[in-house]
């Protein structure tokens, strides 16, 4: 049996862009370029970010031309 998700401890795609200061659809580039892996709600499907991982996908994107420092 799964152990049950906090999802308080996430953020969502909106809730994520919106601090990082960038669209969801820039959200979602970034996080598939990057690689990194973020967790699907279990029931929705939409992406779930921690601190963590968008402090990862900043550090993937850093020198790419166009990015911007927040």
């Amino acid at each position: 049996m799964k152990s049950a998700i906090n999802l308080n401890n996430y953020l969502t795609s909106a809730e994520a862009a919106q601090c990082l200061e960038i669209s969801t659809t820039t959200l979602r580039s970034w996080m598939f370029k990057s690689g990194i892996r973020v967790l699907r709600h279990p029931k929705y499907g939409y992406y779930l970010f921690t601190i963590d991982d968008l402090k990862a996908i900043l550090d993937s994107v850093k020198g790419v031309p166009g990015f911007r420092t927040i």
